[in-house]
Parts: C-alpha cells; sequence; structure tokens
C-alpha cells in the first residue's frame, strides 16, 4: 500500500518529463527507493503490524456505529 502510493507520485514526477531538471528526478527516484525500503523493514520487523493495530485501536471504525447505531 506504502509503496503503490510512493510509486503513483514518482510516476507523477517522471511523467512531468523536461518540464523539471534531471536533479529533481533523481531526488524523487532516491525518495521512491526509501519509502520502499522502510516500508519492507516495517513490514519483516512487525512494524507494519503493530502500527496497523494501534490504528484501529485509536480509531474505533465507523462503519460500526453506521451499522449498529453506536
Amino acid at each position: 500500500m506504502i509503496e503503490g502510493g510512493a510509486q503513483k507520485l514518482y510516476q507523477a514526477v517522471d511523467s512531468l518529463g523536461d518540464v523539471i531538471d534531471k536533479k529533481r528526478k533523481e531526488e524523487a527516484s532516491k525518495l521512491f527507493l526509501a519509502v520502499v525500503s522502510k516500508a519492507r523493514e516495517w513490514q519483516e520487523s512487525g512494524e507494519a503490524q503493530r502500527l496497523k493495530q494501534k490504528y484501529k485501536e485509536e480509531h474505533p471504525e465507523v462503519s460500526n456505529e453506521l451499522t449498529f447505531g453506536g
């Protein structure tokens, strides 16, 4: 999921073609690779699951309130 967002952002930058300079494209590429690397690190270490669980605990699903009145 995170990787997909990073890829879309990089593709948007890359699609600008010659509108932006080569240095900016290289910076975008480095940032993309850093995001992908961090996401994989979190996945492998269990950090992603821990953050997901924490978020779920802090933000109960709205659908329960809508379905069951709350």
